[in-house]
């Protein structure tokens, strides 16, 4: 009877734990863009792994029936992950659960919709700074080609630098990036409606002790800070989920002639795509 008394309480000790030392944070942002084909709903840090809960759902909360499919869950390698409560392939428009390793920083989702399109959720934004989970982990191989956004340097981002500019219904959205110099590129973006109302934002991407950041100064506010968390080859991601929206920036180049820009955030997402053009 005594035994069974103890091994119950230490069953109870370790399951509050666990608990407490858990911590979950609203993630909220687009597979896809325009959620149609699910989104990532929250992230819980556990001391041996993450659980990413996935909503399949294309249109919460209407009167649809939206599913979506999904071939597989997996590292950057392509180990398959474990998946509570969907089989993979089959159409769902119901909320589960993917686990994923806490040496690892990136989650992937392969084939959507029979597709072969392959989607990325970074990890990092959501372990930085708990320490109480779990020991920091450790890093895994980079895929080839990849840079560790941990190592990075300002000339990595080269691809960034230039003039691009857009033009559909009547509006006008341009942005311009300098070269790295000093440590420090410079960046310009404006948006012109065919009403003629603008918005502009100053930024710039500094080289600092801490890593690279991005500050962005919406129509020349105070900075909002936004570190390189994921940097490879036409690719690059700035986050600060302290922020309220957006909390992660996404730049990647499409082909030789295009750039294209994400803020994603709580609830929405907004994305440009620009052409490379000769600065006026």
């Amino acid at each position: 009877m005594c035994r069974t008394l103890i091994s119950f309480a230490i069953v109870l000790l370790a399951s509050a734990h666990a608990t407490a030392s858990a911590k979950t944070v609203r993630v909220d942002r687009c597979i896809e863009r325009g959620c149609k084909t699910g989104r990532f709903q929250s992230v819980t840090v556990l001391a041996e792994q993450f659980v990413v809960e996935i909503d399949a759902d294309g249109c919460p909360g209407r009167a649809f029936y939206c599913p979506n499919a999904y071939r597989a869950f997996t590292l950057e390698d392509g180990t398959e992950l474990r998946v509570e409560g969907y089989s993979a392939g089959k159409k769902s428009d119901k909320r589960f659960t993917v686990h994923v390793p806490r040496a690892s920083k990136t989650l992937y989702v392969r084939g959507i919709n029979k597709s072969d399109r392959i989607v990325s959720l970074d990890l990092r934004p959501y372990y930085e700074g708990w320490n109480d989970a779990a020991p920091t982990p450790s890093a895994p191989v980079a895929a080839a080609g990849s840079t560790d956004a941990d190592s990075a340097a300002l000339g990595d981002l080269g691809w960034m630098t230039g003039f691009w500019r857009s033009e559909r219904d009547g509006n006008v959205a341009e942005e311009y990036w300098t070269d790295a110099a000093g440590g420090v590129m410079l960046g310009l973006h404006r948006d012109v409606r065919g009403s003629g109302k603008a918005f502009f934002e100053y930024l710039r991407i500094e080289q600092t002790d801490e890593g690279v950041v991005y500050l962005a100064s919406p129509r020349g506010a105070a900075p909002t800070p936004f570190r390189l968390v994921e940097n490879g080859p036409g690719r690059a991601v700035f986050a600060n989920p302290e922020h309220d929206w957006p909390t992660s920036i996404t730049y990647r180049l499409e082909g030789e002639t295009t750039l294209c820009s994400t803020a994603a955030g709580p609830g929405r997402e907004a994305e440009w795509c620009w052409e490379r053009v000769e600065p006026r």
